[in-house]
């Protein structure tokens, strides 16, 4: 289970920082050159599993917390 960023600095002893560890893979020319390649050839297929109002933010976060999505949950934003 994921621990809240806010858990974890209640964990930290004075003066301690918070590293966050997960890092984003570098994307080239190439890489979106394939996923274009893949979108355009019908084969990419995103799973929206729900979307949310940006009024109802509070709810598409509940239920992502609860673990049951199976895709994507986008936020519509006016």
């Amino acid at each position: 289970m994921k621990s809240s960023r806010r858990k974890c600095r209640r964990l930290l002893k004075p003066g301690g920082v918070l590293l966050n560890n997960a890092r984003l893979p570098r994307i080239t020319t190439a890489d979106l050159l394939f996923l274009r390649q893949l979108i355009e050839a019908g084969r990419l297929h995103p799973v929206i599993d729900r979307t949310y109002a940006m009024a109802d933010v509070a709810e598409a976060h509940r239920y992502v917390d609860q673990g049951h999505k199976r895709g994507n949950v986008g936020i519509t934003i006016p």
